[in-house]
């Protein structure tokens, strides 16, 4: 039995182009809106080998428009269809399966699935993976931890972890120093704006959130020791910032957060080796910190260790001594507010009172030495953050100029801030602390010829104007210098009337 006799009513079919034309061209609503259902177009470019053109305009549509909820589902079908191909062969448009990959990847980073990131950002072309995954990691916050298992997996999937790990550092940097208001070119912190603003904190002042991000923003490149020489260079730099805005809590909360061993052998070697023979022992004992329980143990090859990061290293020394000597002297000045109140005559005082000033006078010597130790030896009679002390040189040339001066221009006005502010304080150690130690009134006076010193300078950052003090600090020092006169003229007095008179001579001789 044949079927000749049976006649069909349509057009005989030519090809697979011809059934989806008609289909889109139904009479039918219902078919025509089926047809032109997302799936159902996907359906029809992979059936007619036209996924390179699908793919096109699904990219162009994602880059136009916001992708809704409902498109999520479709994505995920879209970016494995196109991985899948091209791992077949098939031509597919790198710049289309780019597009769609990273809107996929912006997904997966809000949602649950954020451990697959890495997986596909790696599918992504090389030089687009790394501004993609450490723009990821820079807008997670959990604990570091948590942080360093995303670093980690982007190194077991093939991505150059240790340019992420820079980039989000630096990505997380940036964002905070625009936010500032006061940042340059770049988007670092300016140094004039920084300046501008200049207050010293004290070190139990809270910082604020923006500025334990920035914290928060180094551990990025201290996760590994392969990194560790750029963080130092990092470390040092946002040190910097701070410092110029006088948030010195900030920087302390920086270098205690540096990991166990951050500190390497092969820097302090390399920076012993940069010193000059002609070196003072206090300065070479400056850079020993063996027993220091932040220096690896195991010792590098300092022959692999640039002059630029054992100069970096001798300037983190220097920040940590000042960071270490306000606190030291925070402490100091509220113990001397707690000195008991006794008349001028002591013998006068009840016992009570009398016993608690021996107590307090006990505690404030040995701590009130040290504050004058630190001052001089580690600040002052060191050349802090000098170029020469910090072994620094300011003939190399080529790319790094712009930020060899900036380096330079910065620890230039740190000293003009910080150098001043010592004196002022250990002035104040020694003038304060006359009452537990009256030796100390004359020696505020030889500050006097400390400053004077050529070799040292410390004169020339008490004349030089800056945004914080536009006349510079001489003069007001000037005034301590004629208080500490006064009062020990008046003191030598008190002490000259309160001598017996001598036998056979008239009184009131």
């Amino acid at each position: 039995m044949t079927l000749d006799h049976v006649r069909s009513k349509l057009p005989p079919v030519l090809s697979l182009d011809q059934i989806f034309a008609a289909l889109q061209s139904h009479d039918s609503d219902a078919v025509r809106r089926e047809a032109q259902t997302p799936f159902h177009r996907l359906q029809t470019a992979i059936i007619l080998d036209d996924f390179a053109g699908f793919i096109a305009d699904y990219a162009n549509k994602l880059r136009s428009d916001a992708l809704s909820g409902e498109e999520s589902d479709l994505l995920r079908i879209v970016v494995h269809t196109a991985l899948h191909l091209r791992q077949q062969g098939f031509d597919v448009p790198a710049d289309a399966v780019g597009t769609v990959l990273e809107e996929y990847i912006s997904q997966l980073a809000v949602g649950e699935h954020r451990d697959l990131v890495a997986l596909y950002t790696a599918q992504l072309p090389a030089e687009k993976q790394i501004e993609v995954y450490a723009e990821f990691l820079q807008k997670i916050t959990d604990s570091l931890p948590v942080r360093l298992q995303f670093l980690q997996l982007a190194e077991s999937h093939g991505l150059d972890w240790d340019a992420i790990a820079k980039r989000t550092s630096y990505l997380a940097l940036l964002q905070h120093d625009v936010s500032d208001g006061g940042s340059d070119d770049d988007g670092q912190i300016s140094a004039g704006a920084a300046q501008c603003s200049f207050r010293l904190a004290e070190p139990v002042e809270s910082i604020t959130p923006q500025e334990l991000e920035q914290v928060r923003a180094i551990e990025w490149i201290t996760s590994d020791p392969r990194l560790y020489d750029y963080a130092l260079t990092q470390v040092c730099r946002l040190s910097r910032r701070l410092m110029l805005r006088g948030r010195t809590n900030v920087t302390a909360r920086l270098l205690n957060s540096l990991p166990k061993g951050f500190v390497q052998q092969a820097w302090i070697d390399k920076s012993v080796e940069m010193d000059t023979p002609k070196s003072s022992p206090a300065k070479r004992r400056r850079t020993s910190v063996d027993d220091d329980p932040f220096v690896a143990g195991a010792a590098a090859d300092k022959a692999n260790v640039s002059s630029e990061t054992a100069s970096c290293f001798l300037e983190y020394i220097h920040i940590l001594a000042m960071c270490d000597s306000l606190a030291f002297y925070s402490g100091w000045a509220e113990l001397m507010c707690q000195q008991p109140v006794v008349p001028e005559d002591h013998s006068l005082a009840p016992a009570h009172i009398q016993a608690q000033w021996i107590e307090w006078k006990d505690l404030v010597v040995p701590r009130t030495a040290e504050a004058i130790r630190i001052f001089q030896d580690k600040i002052l009679a060191v050349g802090w953050l000098t170029e020469s002390t910090l072994q620094i040189d300011t003939s190399a040339g080529g790319s790094q100029d712009a930020e060899l001066q900036m380096r330079v221009t910065e620890l230039a006005q740190l000293r003009a801030l910080y150098v001043p502010e010592v004196v002022f304080r250990l002035h104040a150690v020694l003038y304060d602390s006359r009452v537990a130690v009256p030796k100390n009134l004359s020696r505020s006076l030889e500050l006097a010829q400390m400053v004077a010193d050529e070799s040292a300078g410390i004169y020339r950052e008490m004349a030089k104007p800056s945004r914080a003090y536009p006349k510079g600090r001489l003069t007001p020092f000037m005034a301590l210098m004629r208080r500490s006169a006064f009062e020990l003229l008046k003191s030598k007095q008190t002490s000259h009337q309160a001598m017996p008179v001598l036998l056979g001579e008239p009184a009131g001789f």
